[in-house]
């Protein structure tokens, strides 16, 4: 996979409490600057068998459902290891350059249309650095 810039990334996963036997939780996630982050709902059996149960917004990214889904589910599971890891229940990550993580997660034809799609939206003159705070839903 080629990627011709850095990409700016930002992922926020906040649990919801909507009486479900699922975890249900809020993802939003996209190039950091971007009007509008991709946007859904995903249930999970404690972390497990993730799926998405709700599509709020594409974040206009250039991509057949297939990609943005996959690419969601990606993400939800990077953050939920993360969550996990620190014992909270919701969190956020901005990495300066998500080139690697969807390098690492996809195939390589599946991950060059993730990194166009990505790239186009990359708006120059953002400062970003890998940061990352998980926490308690009131904290976040």
């Amino acid at each position: 996979m080629t990627a011709t810039k850095t990409i700016p990334f930002r992922i926020e996963l906040r649990r919801l409490y909507r009486g479900s036997d699922d975890l249900e939780h809020d993802l939003q996630f996209g190039v950091v600057g971007t009007d509008e982050p991709v946007h859904l709902v995903i249930a999970s059996d404690l972390w497990d068998r993730p799926h998405i149960i709700e599509r709020h917004s594409r974040g206009g990214l250039e991509l057949c459902d297939r990609l943005v889904d996959r690419l969601a589910i990606k993400c939800f599971k990077l953050m939920a290891s993360t969550i996990i890891d620190q014992g909270g229940d919701s969190g956020w990550w901005t990495i300066a350059d998500v080139t690697g993580f969807v390098s690492g997660q996809l195939n390589v034809s599946d991950g060059d249309q993730v990194l166009t799609a990505l790239s186009r939206q990359v708006r120059e003159g953002f400062a970003v650095e890998d940061v990352s705070l998980v926490a308690d839903e009131d904290a976040i």
